[in-house]
């Protein structure tokens, strides 16, 4: 089930926590996973989401850490970060991401 959230609203990301909760309990009982995806910059506007807020929501919704973001970063590859390593670097937050993908 695909469950969207409005563009880089962070209150929006926590509406749809709650009803992804509700819809499926067992997740807060370690039976499902809760797969969040990303871009690092949309290419239309150049803007970025609000990350910090989207895990530190993830976290709070969902305490036994069952979710996995993905970040697309095509469009922050090259761009951002230490050496263009991308934005997930240049914010430092590695070991947060599940799967990340750059372009060459």
């Amino acid at each position: 089930m695909k469950l969207p959230f409005r563009h880089n609203n962070a209150e929006s990301f926590k509406e749809v926590l709650e009803r992804v909760r509700s819809l499926f309990p067992d997740i807060l009982e370690g039976g499902r996973s809760v797969f969040i995806a990303v871009e690092a910059l949309y290419s239309m506007d150049g803007d970025s989401p609000p990350i910090n807020q989207l895990l530190a929501a993830a976290k709070e919704s969902l305490p036994l850490g069952d979710v996995i973001f993905y970040i697309d970063e095509a469009h922050s590859t090259g761009i951002v970060g230490p050496r263009g390593s991308g934005f997930v670097c240049h914010h430092g937050l590695e070991h947060e991401f599940a799967l990340r993908v750059h372009s060459k």
